[in-house]
């Protein structure tokens, strides 16, 4: 199951709120409804990369650099490969016992 990245502004609301407000993993999730568990990771990553302060520093605020260096790392790579659905489809005709 991929995930996509939230908003731009659900980004910098997590940051506002985590250190402006003082709000919980918890009420950023129930305000913003995203889940408490997506709330926590964009935050340890913020804290990886020192965003750990709001306002933020003047250049880090602009998008491109939250874009590329929190944004990127919530897609997941996938694991298998999508199968080949037309293969499959024309085998399970073939072979009506499947």
């Amino acid at each position: 199951m991929s995930t996509r990245p939230i908003s731009m502004s659900k980004l910098h609301a997590i940051l506002r709120l985590k250190y402006s407000a003082k709000l919980s993993h918890r009420e950023i999730a129930r305000s913003l409804t995203i889940s408490p568990g997506t709330v926590a990771n964009y935050v340890k990553k913020a804290n990886e990369l020192g965003l750990n302060q709001w306002p933020l520093p003047e250049d880090k605020q602009h998008g491109t650099f939250l874009n590329t260096k929190i944004r990127d790392f919530s897609t997941r790579q996938k694991r298998y490969p999508t199968p080949d659905w037309l293969t499959i489809n024309k085998d399970l005709k073939q072979h009506k016992h499947l």
